[in-house]
């Protein structure tokens, strides 16, 4: 459960819990299980916050900081999150379905087995994400860095993936069934055990 006392600072806004945190720098915020669908959290300071199974849906996290939060298994679908910081963020089986995540950081995260069905990561930074098993049908990718992203068994069907860089990326028996691969970077990707059904590879660029 999460500190009824966290919980009621973040609830009078940004700025008296961005404050609270500088004066309060070696208190690890809990705010597992909080309710707080529908909050303006834009620009807040989560980071390293425990928001295990919180309830973040439409929530505004544009610009916000969330580097190394505990999100396992929290509710983000809709949420607003573009230019927010989530490098090293544990988002494992997350709900983000819909969730806008343009030019987001979200280097090194964890993303096994979250749902992003058609989230918006356009220009998203996804270096190095864990997004094993992740549900990414129907989501926009177009010019997201998923460079040496591990994307084994991932669900990216009817996915835009127009002017994303995959190089070095691990997708292992993903699919990729009637994905937009328009100038799609795939150099150094083995292929050949990915689901390709409807896909036109023409205007993908493979080669160095």
């Amino acid at each position: 459960m999460a500190n009824s006392q966290h919980v009621s600072i973040i609830r009078q806004g940004v700025t008296a819990w961005n404050q609270w945190r500088k004066k309060n720098t070696e208190e690890q915020p809990d705010l597992r299980g909080a309710n707080l669908s529908g909050e303006n959290l834009n620009g807040v300071d989560l980071r390293g916050c425990d928001l295990t199974r919180a309830k973040l849906n439409g929530v505004d996290l544009r610009g916000a900081t969330l580097q190394g939060a505990n999100l396992h298994m929290v509710d983000l679908s809709r949420a607003e999150m573009a230019y927010a910081n989530l490098k090293n963020t544990n988002l494992q089986e997350a709900d983000l379905h819909e969730v806008n995540l343009s030019e987001a950081n979200l280097m090194d995260a964890n993303l096994k087995k979250t749902k992003l069905i058609k989230a918006t990561l356009i220009r998203a930074d996804l270096m190095g994400a864990d997004m094993r098993e992740a549900a990414l049908n129907g989501a926009n990718l177009g010019e997201a860095d998923l460079s040496r992203a591990n994307l084994s068994e991932a669900d990216l069907s009817e996915s835009d993936l127009s002017g994303a860089n995959f190089e070095e990326a691990i997708l292992t028996r993903a699919s990729l069934k009637r994905a937009t691969l328009r100038e799609t970077i795939l150099i150094g990707v083995d292929l050949s055990t990915v689901d390709l059904s409807v896909v036109d590879l023409s205007e993908a660029v493979l080669n160095k």
